[in-house]
């Protein structure tokens, strides 16, 4: 964890100005499934990358404050942007679902003022097509489902032509039709 002071004034209301910045390693999240990450440091406020000014919520179970509602998604136009649901669930658990494939980061403050980034990779879950392409095709073991960013690819070998054009017709349907 690298740790810097944070200089200038507050640039989001209702954010106190960080103390201290802490980078925290990367989570990764699978697309359309719901992680709880455990956090290192016991957290008051949340501030999620792309959000309007004045999002910074109070966490649950926070002397004095009242349950922090879910933050509304985030998402930017660019497609690269992960479009995600984030509540934090305690002061040292964050919950997200990944609604989008991409990336983005959570920015969390403690009761001293410390912020912690946090990025966050939303990808593709290739176990699920692979499921599918065991079941559908059983014949054709050696095709591999990996996901890069917000893609899926395909390795390895098969029988013939046809089952190339059946392997890659399932993989663009569980892709939303992007080939």
């Amino acid at each position: 964890m690298a740790a810097a002071r944070a200089h200038g004034a507050d640039a989001t209301p209702g954010m106190k100005t960080c103390s201290g910045i802490v980078i925290t390693p990367t989570a990764e999240v699978m697309l359309g499934k719901s992680s709880v990450i455990p956090l290192t440091a016991p957290v008051t406020r949340i501030v999620v990358s792309g959000q309007p000014s004045g999002l910074g919520k109070v966490a649950a179970g926070t002397p004095g404050a009242a349950a922090a509602p879910p933050i509304a998604s985030v998402a930017a136009d660019a497609p690269s942007v992960a479009d995600m649901e984030v509540l934090l669930l305690s002061p040292t658990d964050l919950f997200i679902r990944g609604k989008r494939a991409g990336a983005t980061n959570v920015i969390l403050q403690d009761a001293k003022g410390v912020c912690y980034l946090r990025d966050i990779v939303v990808s593709i879950d290739p176990a699920t097509l692979q499921a599918k392409l065991a079941e559908l095709m059983p014949d054709e073991g050696g095709i591999r489902v990996k996901s890069a960013e917000n893609a899926i690819v395909l390795t390895g070998k098969v029988s013939d032509a046809a089952m190339l054009d059946e392997a890659l017709r399932l993989a663009t349907a569980y892709g939303d039709g992007k080939r």
